[in-house]
Formats: structure tokens, sequence, C-alpha cells
């Protein structure tokens, strides 16, 4: 595999013309933004990066290694990620329209808010995959976290409790917010408890909308704690609870 090569130099390169970067190494990078399009990067290990709001539109990826990834809000299309292992990364509120994942591994990979329109997931392995947080319960974020601990994040237990306490309350909000819609619609609920009704279901639908904002940074920090992957650009970010 080639040495390695950080994200401001595959920016300069990309920026010159080059768009064949197959076998690179770039682990803990910030693409964050990046313009990449109709770019290679065949068998690449970009592990523990992030690309959020990068354009990767007509990419290859095909056998990468895109484990513990950040790919928030993204426009994909085109691109193949065949046979690449995606696995606990964050692709939330991403556009991946005909993109292959063909023998893809996204085990407890993120996919909140997606859309998929003509994306290939044939042979996928999607075990533990999430396109709901109501799908990633306590059970699932400790199998998720004790990976992290694995892989030599030393996250601190505030910050563990906070994520778990996050993923709880949304969990009962979003009964709530069910249980309150099915009596909103219920026959026969007098006038004056429906008028009620509608400011309480949108009161809830915007503290849902909070705590999934709060979620998201709370994982990305998660991820990005802690110096237990070696190499150029890895992180020690300090944790600070949100209020």
């Amino acid at each position: 595999m080639e040495n390695f090569i950080t994200a401001s130099q595959i920016k300069q390169e990309y920026e010159k013309g080059r768009r064949n970067f197959d076998e690179i190494k770039s682990t803990n990078q910030d693409f964050h933004g990046f313009v990449l399009k109709g770019s290679s990067f065949r068998k690449a290990d970009l592990s523990w990066s992030h690309f959020d709001t990068a354009d990767l539109s007509d990419c290859d990826f095909t056998e990468a290694n895109l484990i513990w990834t950040g790919m928030r809000r993204v426009i994909v299309r085109n691109t193949k990620f065949v046979k690449a292992n995606i696995s606990y990364a964050d692709m939330s509120n991403s556009i991946f329209e005909n993109t292959d994942f063909s023998n893809a591994n996204l085990t407890a990979t993120l996919l909140f808010n997606v859309n998929m329109g003509g994306a290939n997931i044939q042979g996928a392995n999607m075990t533990w995959a999430a396109t709901s947080i109501l799908q990633l319960d306590e059970e699932g974020l400790k199998f998720v976290l004790e990976k992290l601990q694995q892989a030599g994040r030393e996250i601190p237990p505030e910050l563990l409790s906070h994520l778990k306490f996050t993923v709880r309350q949304i969990h009962e909000k979003s009964k709530q917010l069910s249980e309150m819609k099915l009596a909103y619609i219920t026959p026969g609920m007098a006038r004056k408890e429906g008028a009620a009704y509608g400011p309480n279901i949108a009161t809830l639908e915007r503290d849902i909308a909070t705590l999934y904002e709060q979620f998201e940074g709370l994982y990305t920090r998660a991820v990005k704690y802690g110096s237990g992957v070696k190499g150029k650009g890895s992180t020690s970010p300090q944790y600070t609870r949100q209020r």
C-alpha cells in the first residue's frame, strides 16, 4: 500500500487533476466538505476518517476500508462500495442514489434518514445496521461502544452514560408520540381534547429532533475520542457534556 497521504494532500492532488488514489492510506483524516467526484479509492485505507458533507459521486471505493468513518450529509450518486468494509460508520442524512453496496460490510452502520433510491445492497452484511434510532436499542448501542473500546478508544464514562440516556429518551418520547398520534385520530375525541393534542404532538416532534442532533454529536465524539488508534492525523478531543 502507498505511503500515508493526508486529506489536504489528496485535495491538492485532486485539484491538479489526479483521480486515482487506489490503495492509498489516509486514516483519521478530515475530508469535510471535499469535492472528490470521479475519484477511485479501490482498496484504500480510509478508516476513522470523516467525509461529512463531501461530494463523493461517481467514485469507486471497491474493497476500501471505511470502518468507523463519518459520512453524514454526503452526496453519493453512482458510486461503488462493492465489498467495502463500512462497518460502524455513520452515514446518516445522506444521499446514496444508484450506489452499489453489493457484498459490502455494513455491520452496525447508522443509516438514519438516508435516500437510497436505486441502491444495490445485494449480499451486503446489514447486521445491527439501523435506519432509525428506534432500531438502535441500548443492547445495540452497547455492542457498538464495546467495539470502540476494543479498538483502543478510552471513552469517558460520562460520555457513555449520556449516549445511553439520549437513546433511552428518544425511545420514550417516540413511544409517547405514537400513542398521542393514535389517540388524536381516535373517532369520537372531543374537539377541545383534539385542539390540545396538536401543539403537544408538535412539541414532542421538536424534542425528538433535538435529541437526534444530540445523539449525532455525542456519537461523533465517542468515535473520535482517545488516542488508541495510532497514525498520523489521530486526535484526542476533549469531552464536554451538552446541556
